[in-house]
């Protein structure tokens, strides 16, 4: 029996296949793992606006958690989450952006209010909320 393809070929192509059926997909329908990691990737590359859905997806299934490990990664992604709905308005002019944008600040200053970056968050949220209202350009 011939084969057609050879197996460093049929791996590629399976991969392929299935890295597409990923793309676009709702992150409340992927595994933890994958939300985890696709966050990070994204974020490592300063891909904060792409990231942001993940650390959504992130922040809704860890809501009720008090694993202090838990929280950390919380805190470690809660800023980074308004920068990038910041990022994602930059790109788009979408203002529905801005009013995640400010919400991620407020949840993020509320909830770890020692993190050092709580009193950026806090300065960030009336400026974004004050654009959101007036149609005014974000300073920076």
């Amino acid at each position: 029996m011939t084969r057609f393809f050879n197996k460093p070929l049929t791996c590629l192509l399976l991969f392929f296949v299935m890295s597409l059926s990923s793309w676009g997909q709702n992150p409340a329908d992927m595994p933890l793992r994958q939300v985890i990691e696709l966050a990070q990737n994204m974020i490592g590359k300063g891909d904060f606006a792409g990231a942001s859905p993940f650390l959504d997806e992130l922040e809704v299934r860890f809501e009720d958690e008090k694993d202090p490990a838990v929280e950390k990664i919380l805190q470690q992604f809660g800023f980074v989450r308004g920068v990038g709905y910041l990022q994602s308005f930059a790109k788009t002019g979408n203002k529905e952006f801005i009013s995640k944008g400010a919400k991620a600040f407020g949840f993020f200053a509320e909830k770890f209010p020692n993190d050092p970056k709580a009193v950026m968050a806090m300065q960030k949220e009336p400026i974004v909320c004050g654009h959101c209202r007036t149609g005014r350009k974000l300073p920076g």
